[in-house]
């Protein structure tokens, strides 16, 4: 009897140490699960107050300027423009101007949070000066506590003219060639995208000694740019020195634009005025796949090779009295399109009224010359941007 009652008292004691080794292995991973859990949530929380690779940037337009933040984690960002230096020497004096909102040495401030460190955040600067310097200083915070990161970014930057004289080295007519170029804020902000452009030409009221720019003048493109007047494309004007243009000098013109700046080879698009005119239908019958579409005015061309130009839209235009170069220019050369037939049907707008003038209000719609004539204003760079090259 006593003998069984040992092996009861035996079998109750393993009976215990194996339950409590049971209940141990089961608390273990539940412990560890927390514990894991636990160092998780404390990583996803950690903030890293540093900038992504390659930001802040700034980019400078005409009148504008895009401040790009990204940072690698969810912080506060601080950022002040100035058109002075104002050499602070701590970040806390940067967020300290953020916060006091007024100060006259500020043009520009405020504090971003950034949720996500998959997207950047564009701030941009409106209403600055052209060819101007300005400084913009930013700085990285705590999302929730009240501290900062103890360095200050800060770039110096310069806004661009509008209108520029620029050079390039032509071979065919063994000179440097002075242009003109107009350039688009986005254009100049985001070079990797692709802009439209057209290419000008102007008269022999128009032509220059070497190393002057004469084309400001006359109601040409230029000068309607000059006068302050925007339009939705990069502009091209090069300066010529003689009467009748060089056409395989144009056509660098068109080289240095699609190498040097960011235009789009399926939207290049040409107009000229009087002896631009003829050069550009001349231009078109020798480089037709260079061009997305045409604007000549008052000029005029070889008629019999005008079924080169079938696959480029032309929109031509003239006085009906021109008393220098006569409108049966124009009339020929898009009666003869016409027959080939184009692509697009090749139209010309006479002005009923006198004058070797009719580009002046072809580019400025709002010209006291349309009071002139009973046709309806036109939007010229509006119908460009209709047509891309294939």
């Amino acid at each position: 009897m006593q003998k069984v009652n040992y092996l009861f008292a035996f079998l109750i004691l393993s009976f215990y140490i194996l339950s409590s080794c049971t209940e141990k292995n089961d608390v273990s991973p539940q412990d560890n699960d927390i514990e894991e859990t636990e160092k998780e949530e404390e990583q996803e929380t950690e903030i890293i107050l540093d900038w992504a690779d390659e930001f802040p940037q700034v980019r400078a337009g005409i009148r504008s300027a895009d401040l790009l933040i990204k940072t690698k984690s969810t912080v506060k960002v601080y950022y002040i423009l100035s058109e002075k230096d104002l050499e602070v020497e701590k970040a806390e004096d940067i967020k300290n101007l953020v916060d006091q909102e007024t100060s006259e040495d500020v043009l520009l401030s405020g504090v971003e949070s950034m949720n996500s460190t998959e997207d950047t955040l564009k701030v941009t600067y409106d209403g600055l000066s052209a060819l101007k310097k300005y400084y913009v200083y930013s700085i990285l915070a705590h999302p929730e506590k009240d501290s900062v990161r103890d360095e200050t970014f800060v770039l110096e930057f310069e806004t661009n003219d509008r209108q520029s004289v620029r050079s390039f080295e032509s071979t065919e007519e063994n000179r440097e060639v002075l242009y003109l170029v107009y350039q688009l804020e986005e254009g100049l902000k985001y070079p990797e995208k692709l802009m439209p452009a057209v290419i000008f030409m102007g008269g022999n009221g128009e032509t220059a000694n070497q190393g002057e720019i004469n084309l400001i003048r006359n109601g040409s493109l230029p000068q309607f740019i000059d006068k302050g007047n925007d339009i939705p494309m990069y502009v091209f004007s090069p300066q010529h020195i003689k009467n009748n243009w060089n056409i395989h000098m144009i056509n660098e013109m068109v080289d240095e634009a699609l190498e040097n700046y960011p235009i789009d080879p399926k939207r290049v698009y040409m107009t000229g005025i009087s002896g631009g005119g003829f050069a550009a239908w001349n231009y078109g019958v020798e480089y037709p796949d260079r061009l997305a579409a045409m604007v000549p005015i008052s000029g005029g061309g070889n008629s019999n090779k005008a079924c080169e130009l079938k696959e480029v839209p032309i929109w031509a235009f003239h006085n009906e009295n021109d008393g220098i170069v006569s409108s049966n220019g124009s009339k020929s050369m898009v009666n003869s399109l016409n027959e080939c037939p184009p692509d697009v049907e090749a139209e010309l707008i006479l002005f009923e009224d006198n004058g070797h003038n009719a580009w002046r209000r072809v580019y400025d719609s709002g010209h006291n010359d349309w009071n002139k004539t009973e046709v309806e204003p036109v939007n010229i760079y509006e119908w460009f941007l209709q047509f891309q090259k294939d």
